[in-house]
């Protein structure tokens, strides 16, 4: 324990809802204010006292199921865990009442999934798709520096080589992704069973027996060396979307129109009630800083986050607002909370002291904030380690292309760091204009580059000339 056994893990939930145990009123009690007892039979489908009571209660009900699933089950397995040495992994998705988000703060590395699914050469994705960049985000959020993924499950039997599947683990890096946890590897104990021992049909065949075993060290290094890279320092993104408050709130919903060439973030709620503000900025407890915060398409806000909201705001915070918020989603304090709740969004929505009305698009063009990544077709990730600026930038097609790609980066050498070799080099050839740099690239089929900007410049850049 500790040495040879390192973490515990709780893997993706597939065990269905929970939403009673013996002490369940009394937790219930203490964590939203008032007795449920009364309230009881609109778990049977009844209306108590009005609908929208009876909703606000059931809102309460999967709020408190969520917070025990955290507290109880997460947080106390983290405890046993602690003094032997060993840490916490979650798979925290699944179909239960919980927020995501706050599940995956829990650990000490959050856990994605991403699938190579389809009969084409390429396998193609499939099953919690979005789970990656949710988990990153808790990650980035929460503090954690290691984002793992059950990486290329499958059902496609013996057909994937490493070629295949690099894309997808490229894009994967790029969405946050910084721990390739293969599915599969299974202990083959007998050199005379071949091709050997299978999780049935699921996983790639990670292990001795497979035909190109033996040819795989250059794809292991590069994952090593990227995602020794990508542990570094802290991600770079502009904008911190608020989710919203209850539960469930699920992986496969997290999803916000971003213009491309920006990044974000996913919140929780109670990340959100750590945020303070610097210089202009959203900083978390874990040194994530932000330019924006987004906050959720829900017209219902506790007391609590909206006093937040307003505390932010009254901080010089950049708020990027939903729709007016009518009152609180819960029954507690009730109906003094929907007072409290009213007059915040008199302040802030009725003052127009938080942006309405206007896409992320809009906002950053009205800003004057560029894209901090531009290149046609190709992903990318913006990781910070102290005041060097390293991107990952991955060309996903299987044809190759020349590119000009462009970053929010001055007054600084780009270098082109190989993660198939290792090798290093200056790119003299470049572009200063406007407070970004553009290199042009080539790309080799399904290749991918680090583009590191850690000296100055050796000549001073004029707007539009060329340096060689």
């Amino acid at each position: 324990a500790g040495k040879a056994l390192t973490y515990v893990h709780i893997d993706s939930w597939e065990a269905g809802g929970q939403n009673w145990t013996a002490t369940f009123p009394a937790e219930f009690r203490a964590r939203r204010g008032y007795d449920l007892r009364p309230w009881l039979p609109v778990l049977t489908g009844r209306v108590v006292d009005s609908p929208e009571l009876s909703e606000r209660f059931l809102w309460d009900v999967r709020a408190t199921v969520s917070e025990m699933i955290r507290d109880n089950y997460a947080r106390r397995l983290q405890e046993l865990a602690r003094p032997h040495g060993i840490q916490l992994s979650i798979e925290a998705y699944g179909h239960l009442c919980i927020d995501n988000l706050a599940y995956a703060g829990v650990s000490d590395m959050p856990i994605s999934e991403f699938w190579a699914k389809g009969e084409g050469l390429f396998p193609s994705p499939g099953g919690y798709e979005a789970s990656t960049k949710v988990m990153a985000s808790a990650a980035h959020t929460y503090g954690k520096p290691v984002v793992g993924a059950e990486a290329f499950t499958s059902d496609r039997g013996w057909r994937d080589h490493p070629f295949l599947l690099k894309a997808m683990g490229d894009q994967k890096f790029c969405e946050g992704l910084n721990r390739m946890v293969f599915h599969l590897f299974a202990h083959q104990a007998y050199d005379t069973m071949v091709p050997g021992l299978t999780h049935r049909k699921w996983g790639q065949h990670i292990q001795r027996h497979n035909t190109w075993w033996d040819y795989s060290r250059p794809w292991m290094d590069y994952l090593a060396r990227c995602q020794y890279l990508l542990q570094q320092g802290q991600c770079v993104t502009d904008v911190v979307w608020w989710f919203g408050e209850g539960a469930p709130l699920n992986v496969n919903d997290m999803t916000l129109d971003m213009p491309p060439g920006y990044d974000f973030d996913l919140c929780s709620a109670e990340t959100v009630l750590e945020m303070q503000v610097q210089d202009g900025r959203l900083v978390l407890p874990s040194g994530a800083n932000y330019r924006y915060l987004r906050l959720p398409e829900a017209d219902r806000l506790t007391p609590p986050l909206a006093r937040k909201i307003r505390e932010l705001v009254d901080a010089g915070a950049r708020v990027i607002g939903g729709p007016r918020p009518q009152g609180s989603p819960s029954l507690a304090d009730f109906p003094r909370c929907d007072a409290e709740v009213a007059q915040i969004a008199a302040d802030l929505w009725d003052g127009r002291r938080i942006t309405t009305g206007k896409t992320l698009a809009q906002v950053f063009a009205h800003d004057q904030l560029p894209p901090d990544f531009e290149g046609e077709g190709l992903r990318y990730i913006h990781r910070r380690v102290g005041q060097t600026d390293v991107y990952f930038v991955s060309h996903l097609e299987n044809r190759a292309r020349e590119a000009t790609c462009t970053f929010r980066v001055a007054g600084r050498q780009p270098e082109l760091w190989d993660p198939e070799s290792g090798a290093i080099r200056a790119l003299p050839e470049f572009v200063e204009r406007d407070g970004r740099i553009a290199v042009p690239l080539h790309f080799d089929p399904a290749q991918s580059w680090f583009v590191v900007f850690r000296k100055p410049a050796v000549v001073a850049a004029a707007a539009g000339k060329k340096n060689f």
